[in-house]
């Protein structure tokens, strides 16, 4: 059984920049959920990408803004063990206006790309996530959405999802014309 040491160590461009880890002393709910997203949005006619780590629920997220091109990893690590980056290529555009990839361990799992960009209310994510149960237990996995705009409260299907286990690293590739 899992218990609840480990962490998500989010890696901007090789640097690292955020934890997620569940306090020392679980509360009262049943479990507890660490998330970070690469999260894109149009913005003036322009995809624009942030990274947003946090515990659901829990104190103000670790916003990192990204740049037209970038690599954000993810690893799955023992308490107070070092995060890595993955050696991955940002893929081409090959005419699209954004593109928004998923890897694990290197392995290429699924991108979503953005034809145009003049529906602000477009988005798509890429999500890393370790659910921490009070039972010592853990579920963690990643995922990836297409571009979309819907409607609010409407869920946002996954074009890609696998779970992970400790040591993994998840690699989301974000690049921008």
């Amino acid at each position: 059984m899992a218990d609840h040491k480990t962490q998500l160590v989010t890696l901007v461009d090789g640097v690292e920049r955020a934890r997620v880890a569940p306090p020392s002393r679980f509360p009262s709910r049943d479990w507890l959920l660490g998330v970070v997203a690469v999260q894109v949005t149009i913005v003036e006619g322009r995809p624009c990408a942030i990274v947003r780590s946090h515990i659901t629920g829990d104190r103000a997220p670790v916003i990192v803004p990204l740049g037209e091109r970038a690599v954000v990893s993810v690893a799955l690590v023992d308490a107070g063990a070092e995060g890595r980056a993955c050696d991955v290529e940002l893929p081409p555009l090959d005419g699209a206006r954004a593109r928004l990839g998923l890897f694990v361990n290197e392995v290429a799992i699924a991108d979503a790309c953005l034809e145009r960009a003049d529906d602000p209310r477009v988005r798509a994510f890429s999500h890393v996530y370790c659910r921490w149960l009070r039972d010592g237990a853990r579920e963690s996995g990643a995922d990836l959405t297409d571009f979309l705009a819907l409607p609010p409260g409407v869920k946002y299907e996954r074009i890609a999802a696998r779970p992970i286990a400790c040591g993994d690293i998840v690699t989301m590739t974000w690049r921008a014309s």
